[in-house]
C-alpha cells in the first residue's frame, strides 16, 4: 500500500457535518524513514535534513501534499518559511491566485511554482483535513471554521429540540488519548451563550464534585458544549447497578460522596448560582476519581447546572416528552407549588438534596425495590403536585412534608442501624430537621456541608458510630415492601 493510500484510507468523516479529517494519531506515525521514502532520490541525496524538518515543523503540510500528489514540492514550501503553525492559509483579497496568506498575515509565494490555480485551491480545501482541533486543556473555547471537522465520530443522539445531547466515542482529547464525550448542540446562539456563561462560572470553581467542560465550540450555525462522558451513568443508575452489593466500604464511600456533593453545592451557592433541578439523574458517576480514597467506586458530580428559561426549550435526557417542565417535580421544594408566590432562594436546592439523601439511605439499607416502593407510597390528591413528591399542599402556610415521608423517618429510626449515636441516625436527623423543612428553617448548603463533615469525620474515627453491625440484618420493613 502506498503512503498516499494509507493516508487516504485514514481520512474520517466527522459526525457533526460532512467534513473529513485525518486523526492526529496518523500524523504521530510519521517517521524520518517514511517521509524520506516519499521524496525524489536527488532531494534525498542533496537535502539530507529535509525529513527532520518535516517531522519538527511540517507534518500537516506534508500530509496535505501527499494527498495531492505534490510531496516533491515540500523543499520549496519549507524554504518559503511555511510551517504547520501557519495554517490555515487563504487567498489574499485582490491578490494573486498563487500567493497565500496565513492567519497571522505571513505571505507565501512558493505555490506559484505549481502553475495551476486549481492545485492551489485544492491545497486550500485539503488543509482542513489536518486542522481538526486537539483538546489539550479543560475549558477551551474554540471558534471553528465551517470547513473544519470536529474530531468526533459515531455520535448517538440522545434527545433534541433547540438543544440536543449526543454521545460520541473516539474524540481525540490530546496527542496520546481518546475518550468518549457528551456533546450538547445548540442552534440558538443566545441559549448557547447563556449555557456557556453558567458553565464557565462552575469551571472556575475547580470543584471535584461539579461538572467541568472539555470545550465549547462556535461553528455557525451550530454551537457545542463538550463534556467528559460519565462512564458510570448517573446516581440512580449506580443504585440499580450496585443493588446487590452492601459493604462497609460502599457505605463510607456514600457518606463521603454526600459530603462532596454538599460541598460542591456550597461552592455553587457562593457564586450566587442556584442549581434548581437536583435529582439523581443530574448527579453523574465517573468510575475514576482524582481522590485515591474513592478508587473503588469513583466520583459523583453535580451536572446540568443552571436551569433557566433556556433549558426549558431543551428536551430532557432519556427521551422525556418535549413539554416536560424544566425541573423535576419529584424533588421540587414546597415553594415550587403554584400557590406559593415567593421567589425561590438557594435553599431550594438543599430540599432537593434532602430528598436524594433520604432515598440514598433507603437504598443503602433496603435496596432499589424499597426506593421504588417509597416513591409509590407518596401519592398526591393535588393535581398541581406530581405523585412521588416529598411534600403535600396545605391551604395555610408552606406545604408540609408528605405524611409518607414522615412515616418513613419513623420506620427508619426503628432500624437498629439508625439509632441515635450512629452515622445513619445522625444523617436521618439532619435530613428530617434541617433539609425537609419549611424554607425559613432550612439549612444552607454551607451548614449542610459542615454537619456532613462532622458525620464523615466521626464515621472514619469511630467504627461503632460509622456502622452498627446487626447480625442477622433486620428484615426490610413492610412499609418499604408492600405493593
Amino acid at each position: 500500500m502506498s503512503f498516499y493510500q494509507k493516508l487516504d484510507q485514514r481520512l474520517v468523516q466527522g459526525a457533526l457535518g460532512d467534513q473529513l479529517f485525518l486523526p492526529l494519531s496518523t500524523l504521530d506515525e510519521f517517521t524520518k524513514a517514511n517521509i524520506t521514502a516519499q521524496l525524489p532520490r536527488m532531494t534525498r541525496f542533496f537535502y539530507r535534513g529535509l525529513a527532520d524538518k518535516v517531522l519538527l515543523h511540517a507534518r500537516k503540510i506534508f500530509a496535505i501534499l501527499v494527498l495531492m500528489g505534490e510531496q516533491d514540492t515540500i523543499r520549496d514550501i519549507l524554504r518559503d518559511g511555511l510551517k504547520d503553525e501557519d495554517l490555515p492559509l487563504s487567498l489574499p483579497e485582490n491578490g494573486s491566485a498563487y500567493t497565500l496568506v496565513s492567519w497571522n498575515r505571513k505571505v507565501f509565494k512558493s505555490f506559484a511554482a505549481w502553475g495551476k490555480e486549481a492545485r492551489v485551491k485544492e491545497f486550500l480545501a485539503k488543509q482542513w483535513f489536518v486542522l481538526a482541533p486537539v483538546f489539550e486543556r479543560s475549558g477551551q473555547r474554540i471558534e471553528l471554521n465551517t470547513k473544519c471537522a470536529l474530531p468526533i465520530v459515531n455520535t448517538e443522539l440522545i434527545a433534541g429540540v433547540n438543544a440536543c445531547m449526543m454521545v460520541a466515542p473516539l474524540l481525540t482529547i490530546s496527542k496520546d488519548d481518546e475518550a468518549t464525550v457528551a456533546i450538547k448542540e445548540f442552534r440558538v446562539k443566545a441559549s448557547f451563550d447563556h449555557e456557556e456563561e453558567n458553565l464557565l462560572k462552575v469551571q472556575n470553581l475547580e470543584h471535584n464534585h461539579l461538572i467541568r467542560i472539555i470545550a465549547t465550540c462556535d461553528r455557525e450555525p451550530s454551537y457545542y458544549v463538550i463534556f467528559p462522558w460519565a462512564d458510570g451513568g448517573n446516581l440512580r443508575e449506580f443504585w440499580q447497578d450496585e443493588d446487590s452489593h452492601r459493604t462497609p466500604e460502599l457505605i463510607l464511600w456514600s457518606l463521603r460522596q454526600m459530603l462532596g456533593l454538599a460541598d460542591g453545592l456550597k461552592a455553587l451557592h457562593t457564586e450566587n448560582c442556584r442549581h434548581g433541578d437536583l435529582k439523581p439523574e443530574n448527579i453523574l458517576h465517573f468510575k475514576k476519581s482524582d481522590d485515591p480514597s474513592d478508587e473503588s467506586q469513583g466520583n459523583l458530580v453535580i451536572a446540568d447546572v443552571g436551569v433557566s428559561k433556556f433549558h426549558r426549550e431543551a428536551t430532557k435526557l432519556r427521551n422525556l416528552p418535549t413539554n416536560t417542565k424544566a425541573t423535576t417535580p419529584t424533588y421540587e421544594a414546597p415553594e415550587a407549588h403554584p400557590d406559593v408566590k415567593d421567589p425561590r432562594s438557594r435553599v431550594y436546592d438543599t430540599w432537593s438534596m434532602g430528598c436524594i439523601y433520604l432515598e440514598w439511605v433507603v437504598w443503602l439499607l433496603y435496596g432499589m425495590n424499597a426506593v421504588r416502593r417509597f416513591r409509590q407510597a407518596r401519592t398526591s390528591d393535588d393535581p398541581m403536585i406530581e405523585a412521588g413528591s416529598f411534600y403535600i399542599h396545605a391551604p395555610q402556610g408552606t406545604p408540609p412534608v408528605h405524611p409518607k415521608v414522615s412515616e418513613a423517618f419513623g420506620v427508619l429510626k426503628e432500624d437498629p442501624r439508625c439509632i441515635d449515636g450512629t452515622a445513619f441516625g445522625d444523617l436521618l436527623g439532619l435530613i428530617a430537621k434541617d433539609l425537609l423543612v419549611a424554607v425559613d428553617s432550612r439549612a444552607t448548603a454551607s451548614k449542610l456541608a459542615d454537619q456532613l463533615g462532622r458525620i464523615v469525620h466521626d464515621a472514619v474515627q469511630r467504627p461503632l458510630y460509622f456502622y452498627k453491625q446487626v447480625d442477622p440484618p433486620p428484615d426490610i420493613p413492610k412499609f418499604f415492601t408492600m405493593p
